[in-house]
């Protein structure tokens, strides 16, 4: 299982795309942790409010290059991925965001 896919049954756009978030919230958890915390919030509204906020980065990533978050395509996937990469690139390590990358490609090379 790869971001609760698993990449010997068939894999559709959409279980892509969730598994894109779950990728992107992995690689940065360390960051949005630091980013997004609030001792009066309990851990279910925190974890809430940074799921939220990985998919609003990535909602914008689908915006940017033309793509569609509801209704996604091999290639928006594929475009959006590089645009995070690049993101990302700002705020973790070349090892960590080429490691997330290439699980991504991964799951992304089981699409038709």
């Amino acid at each position: 299982m790869l971001y609760g896919i698993d990449a010997s049954k068939k894999v559709t756009p959409l279980m892509a795309r969730d598994a894109l978030i779950k990728c992107f919230t992995a690689a940065h958890k360390k960051v949005i942790d630091e980013f997004i915390s609030h001792e009066d919030m309990d851990k279910s509204g925190l974890n809430r409010l940074k799921q939220m906020n990985v998919e609003l980065q990535i909602k914008k990533r689908f915006e940017e290059t033309g793509g569609d978050f509801d209704a996604p395509t091999k290639k928006d996937l594929q475009n959006v991925c590089d645009s995070l990469a690049a993101y990302s690139k700002n705020f973790r390590s070349e090892k960590i965001v080429k490691k997330h990358y290439d699980e991504m490609a991964l799951i992304l090379s089981k699409l038709d």
